[in-house]
């Protein structure tokens, strides 16, 4: 899973990893602003992981897959440089500007 540090965590939660990479635990979306990292939405699974997604129902990665994945070979890799979630369409309305790098939502 790679991960960015963000300054606020609050719309996105957070993912907490062990000096390995290991990850440890999702904290879900809060009230408080705090740093710390995230979930960048992109992953590199093993095949085992990937056999282990049900096919017969749609499900959340997020919410039911990666929580059971703990204590597995399930890790998280920190980059760095900018982040853009187009998980909402005011977000999304950002991504040309991102991409021509005009803009960075994310500190």
């Amino acid at each position: 899973m790679l991960l960015v540090n963000i300054s606020d965590t609050r719309r996105f939660g957070s993912v907490q990893v062990a000096t390995d990479g290991r990850i440890l635990r999702f904290q879900e979306k809060r009230e408080t602003s705090e740093p710390g990292s995230i979930n960048a939405g992109v992953y590199l699974l093993a095949r085992q992981l990937l056999q282990s997604i049900p096919t017969t129902r749609p499900v959340s990665l997020e919410r039911e897959i990666f929580p059971t994945w703990i204590g597995e070979d399930f890790y998280g890799h920190l980059a760095t440089g900018p982040f853009l979630d187009i998980g909402t369409p005011e977000s999304y309305a950002l991504a040309d500007k991102f991409l021509a790098g005009l803009t960075t939502p994310y500190p």
